[in-house]
C-alpha cells in the first residue's frame, strides 16, 4: 500500500498538523502494509520533519503547485502500490483504520475501486452542525455511496492512476468528480464507518464564515470547471439549505444530537448557506478565494 501525504493543510495555527498525522499512521496495527511514504511539497523538507520520518520507506517529493489536489496527483503518479490512501496532513487516522480498510477492500468485488469511512471533526463550536455539512456519512453500517472524501478513502492503484483528481487548481470538487466518473465506469464505492478518523477543527467561532465562504467559492469555482449551466448564488443556497436540514434530521441519531439542539442546528445551516452563497457569488464576480483560518 503507497501512502501519500499531501502537505498545503499543514498550518502552524492548526491543532492536527502533519507531525501527528505520522505520528497516528505509525500506530497502525497494519503498520507492516505500507510499503511507502511519499510526502508532496512545493517546498524542501525541514529538519524537523526528517527527524519525525527518520526510519520510514519515505520520498520527500518537491512536486504540484501548492494546493491540495495538485499535491494528491503527483503522489498518486509516482506510487508504486496496489493499494493507494491520500492522508491529509490535518487528520488523524484511528488505529486500526488501515487493517480494516484493507480488509474491507480485498473482501469486496472487483468493481468496488474505493473504501470511503467516515470523518468527524474535533469538538469546537459548531462542529458537529459542519460534520454535518461537510462529512455526511456516518450511519454505523456498509453501504454504498456515490462520492468520497480525499482524506478518508482507499483505492485501488490501478484505477486512481488512471483517472486522477480533474481541475487540481480547485480547492474542493475534484474528488467528487472523481467518484462520479468511476461511477460512470461501472466502478462502485462502499462506505464502511470502520474507517473512523479525526479532522482537524478551530475552537474559534469567528473562523467559520471565512471558512464557509470558502467552500462556497470552490463549488462555483468548479461548477464553471465542469461547464455546468449557472445557476445563482439565492437557488444554491435554498437546495443547499434543505439538504442540510434533511441530513441532520436523518443523522442526529449517529452524531447524539437532542431534540432542543435541532433548531439551533437549523439556524446554523441558515448561516451557513448565506456564508456559502457569498463566496458562490464572489467566484461568479472572478473575485479571488475569501481568506480562511482552517
Amino acid at each position: 500500500m503507497s501512502l501519500v501525504f499531501e502537505t498545503e493543510n499543514d498550518q502552524k495555527h492548526r491543532r492536527i498538523r502533519l507531525e501527528h498525522n505520522v505520528t497516528a499512521w505509525r500506530r497502525q496495527t497494519a503498520f507492516s502494509r505500507i510499503l511507502e511514504w511519499i510526502v508532496v511539497s512545493n517546498r524542501p523538507i525541514r529538519r524537523e520533519e526528517e527527524q519525525m520520518l527518520e526510519g520510514l520507506p519515505y520520498r520527500w517529493l518537491l512536486a504540484g503547485t501548492g494546493t491540495y489536489y495538485s499535491e494528491k496527483n503527483a503522489g498518486i503518479a509516482v506510487s508504486s502500490g496496489r493499494y493507494i490512501c491520500l492522508a491529509d496532513s490535518d487528520d488523524a487516522p484511528a488505529s486500526a483504520w488501515l487493517e480494516c480498510a484493507i480488509r474491507s477492500l480485498e473482501s469486496a468485488p472487483a468493481d468496488v475501486a474505493a473504501i470511503t469511512g467516515r470523518t468527524r471533526y474535533q469538538p469546537g463550536p459548531f462542529s458537529t452542525e459542519m460534520t454535518i455539512a461537510h462529512f455526511p456519512f456516518q450511519a454505523p453500517w456498509i453501504s454504498e455511496v456515490l462520492t468520497v472524501g480525499a482524506g478518508n478513502t482507499i483505492f485501488r492503484a490501478d484505477v486512481l492512476q488512471r483517472l486522477r483528481f480533474r481541475g487540481e487548481h480547485i480547492r474542493h470538487g475534484p474528488d467528487v468528480d472523481l467518484a462520479n466518473r468511476m461511477h460512470a465506469e461501472g466502478l462502485r464505492t462502499l462506505y464502511d464507518p470502520l474507517l473512523t478518523m479525526t479532522h482537524n477543527y478551530t475552537l474559534r467561532l469567528r473562523d467559520l464564515w471565512g471558512h464557509v465562504c470558502m467552500k462556497g467559492h470552490a463549488f462555483a469555482l468548479y461548477a464553471d470547471f465542469l461547464k455546468r449551466p449557472r445557476r445563482g448564488a439565492l437557488r444554491d443556497g435554498l437546495g443547499r439549505y434543505r439538504v442540510l436540514v434533511e441530513r441532520a434530521f436523518r443523522l442526529r441519531e449517529f452524531l447524539d444530537i437532542p431534540a432542543w439542539r435541532l433548531p439551533l442546528s437549523c439556524a446554523f445551516f441558515a448561516f451557513y448557506v448565506v456564508a456559502a452563497g457569498y463566496g458562490w457569488h464572489q467566484a461568479q464576480r472572478g473575485r479571488p478565494t475569501p481568506p480562511y483560518a482552517f
